[in-house]
């Protein structure tokens, strides 16, 4: 809960122990949380220490292979990001009411992690690393250890002080009230959840609630990264049919040789054609393609067109052909160039056996 805003006097109090003067200290750490003279204070040095443990932690797995130099793949730097340095960012941070000052830092922390891992320029939009590591923002996270810290005090029997106290401040507080169960009711209705009151009084079973729980969360987040993409003309070659929350999208799983490879630089909107550099150059009024120099260099012309790149992409275009007219007796030509493109750019047929069915999504006439 929020501390009422009361005036502080400053007494300047001297205690000896042992013959030796005790230190007056404005803060200190109590249950991982760092205690100051004001809630405001509170919040910025908890969440300030919780970032630079996150750092400590990172820096730590250096010695495993979390880096991108001769380090492990970013599928596998992504589960130990999960796995030790997350848990260790929003430790005890479902407790506490973080104002949008303070969780924007953690936001921050969190985007610019993900981008160094799947080797993406720190400009790239912001929806790119969430869709590609199939994890949802750090503040449904902590929303996620939040209900379900709540939910273990719905379990709690009767007698219990949680419960009694859980029940006093739903019912009597009013929605403007700071109280951390008012906060826990509007995430109730943000991810459209049972009713809270009834929650209270009658709780589903731990298993189907949780259940419910991740699966209302992560359909939120996966609706709110779905529209987000549409306003970035860039990233219509991002694949969203394979985008699930908690799962790993296919192209964070094609092996290269190093971690700085072409595909995620390409569908993300960071590799810069020369027709997007000449309207930025003034010196440079030429947009056409260095290589082969027939038309201006854009996204289309890269993947399908070019002449001089035509037997670099020819066996993946070869699968595209196969696989397309075994699974639904088409030719090359029946497809959007769009899908085509996306299909050489993240090279999804390649190496599986039923990816042919998704291009039944997509087909439209000759573009």
């Amino acid at each position: 809960m929020k501390d009422r805003k009361t005036k502080h006097n400053n007494y300047s109090i001297e205690l000896q122990l042992n013959d030796s003067i005790l230190p007056n200290v404005d803060k200190a750490v109590h249950l991982e949380k760092q205690r100051s003279k004001t809630d405001k204070e509170t919040i910025e040095n908890t969440v300030s220490n919780k970032i630079t443990k996150a750092i400590r932690t990172a820096y730590s797995l250096m010695s495993a292979g979390f880096h991108g130099n001769n380090g492990l793949d970013p599928s596998t730097c992504i589960h130990i990001l999960k796995t030790y340095i997350i848990p260790t960012l929003i430790y005890g941070l479902e407790i506490i009411v973080t104002d949008e000052t303070n969780m924007e830092k953690l936001l921050k922390f969190h985007k610019r992690m993900i981008k160094q891992i799947i080797s993406v320029t720190q400009n790239t939009s912001d929806v790119v690393p969430y869709i590609i590591s199939g994890l949802i923002p750090i503040v449904g996270q902590i929303h996620l250890r939040t209900l379900t810290y709540v939910y273990n005090i719905f379990l709690l029997p009767e007698t219990s002080t949680e419960k009694q106290l859980s029940r006093r401040q739903l019912y009597l507080k009013s929605v403007q009230s700071n109280s951390w169960f008012n906060i826990v009711k509007k995430i109730f209705w943000k991810y459209n959840l049972p009713d809270i009151y009834l929650q209270l009084e009658t709780p589903y079973k731990k298993m189907q609630l949780k259940q419910l729980i991740y699966q209302e969360v992560f359909k939120y987040w996966k609706d709110q990264m779905t529209t987000l993409v549409k306003l970035y003309k860039h990233l219509g070659y991002l694949n969203l049919e394979s985008y699930n929350p908690g799962k790993q999208h296919p192209l964070i799983f094609i092996p290269t040789q190093s971690a700085r490879d072409t595909y995620r630089i390409l569908v993300s909107g960071s590799y810069i054609f020369q027709a997007n550099r000449s309207r930025f150059n003034q010196n440079q009024k030429v947009a056409k393609c260095l290589l082969c120099g027939e038309d201006d260099e854009d996204m289309k012309l890269f993947l399908l067109n070019c002449t001089i790149l035509e037997s670099t992409r020819h066996a993946t275009t070869q699968d595209i052909e196969i696989k397309l007219y075994k699974t639904c007796k088409l030719k090359l030509a029946q497809i959007n160039t769009t899908y085509i493109g996306l299909l050489i750019s993240t090279n999804t047929l390649k190496g599986t056996s039923n990816a042919g069915i998704s291009l039944q999504r997509a087909f439209v006439q000759p573009a």
